[in-house]
């Protein structure tokens, strides 16, 4: 007998299932591509090569996988957990931080002078957002000795509320290490881990700070009671996995 545990199946697109059912039935799953073609959509992009948009024969698909899994919904499993409240809150950049922004935003050139000792370079789109979301996460990053509106937000809710176990995601190693340093707290993030999360877990402080990648996956965070995401990730599946970190069982 064959028994797959996974509770993320699919992340990225109906593919990601063939492996499991691969496992579970190979004399039935013999062909990658055969699945792939059947229930991924594609286009080609401007350089002619395919690009994945979505899934297709998302029906069928449901029909054809739906004798392989047993799945129990969270709140069918643990009814006692009280519901997400999601808020957005809307944070104004500083006026440097700002010009700064919009310098990067509208420059068509790959060098940027942004007086800094050499120019920035940004070679295509996806590295101007990657520049554009660090400027509004934290300038500092990037060699700018400015004020970051988000850190002193965070900075402020954190001195405002000193009793709420508070879990502090973002996507950036160095925000993380520079915020957990202000807040003297835990850290987690990738390729290190001080104090693994141990210091929050057992209340010896009421703050963690760590990248999205480092804390979205494995963790036991449940005794937080609100998470701040600084910027976010890609994927949606990723962030999802980063809140259930918290929303989730306590077994402590």
């Amino acid at each position: 007998r064959k028994i797959a545990l996974s509770g993320t199946p699919m992340e990225k697109n109906p593919a990601d299932l063939w492996s499991i059912l691969n496992w579970l039935q190979p004399s039935q799953y013999t062909t990658y591509w055969g699945f792939f073609n059947k229930y991924v959509k594609t286009a080609e992009n401007y350089l002619g090569y395919k690009i994945v948009i979505g899934g297709q024969n998302l029906d069928e698909l449901a029909k054809e996988v739906a004798p392989f899994f047993l799945r129990r919904t969270k709140t069918e499993v643990a009814p006692q957990l009280p519901p997400k409240i999601m808020q957005r809150v809307s944070v104004d950049m500083e006026p440097e931080q700002q010009h700064i922004y919009k310098k990067i935003k509208d420059s068509k050139d790959i060098e940027v002078d942004l007086g800094l000792s050499e120019p920035m370079l940004i070679t295509n789109a996806l590295a101007k957002i990657v520049r554009l979301q660090q400027v509004s996460s934290d300038p500092w990053m990037l060699g700018f000795d400015i004020t970051s509106a988000k850190i002193d937000w965070v900075l402020d809710y954190v001195e405002d509320n000193p009793e709420e176990p508070i879990v502090v995601f973002t996507k950036f190693r160095e925000t993380a290490q520079r915020l957990a340093n202000n807040l003297k707290a835990d850290l987690i993030i990738g390729g290190q881990k001080v104090t693994g999360g141990s210091d929050f877990l057992n209340g010896s402080t009421n703050v963690l700070v760590g990248t999205i990648a480092a804390m979205g996956e494995g963790l036991n965070l449940q005794r937080a009671t609100t998470a701040i995401f600084l910027d976010q990730e890609w994927s949606s599946v990723k962030m999802t996995q980063a809140v259930d970190r918290i929303h989730r069982i306590d077994d402590v």
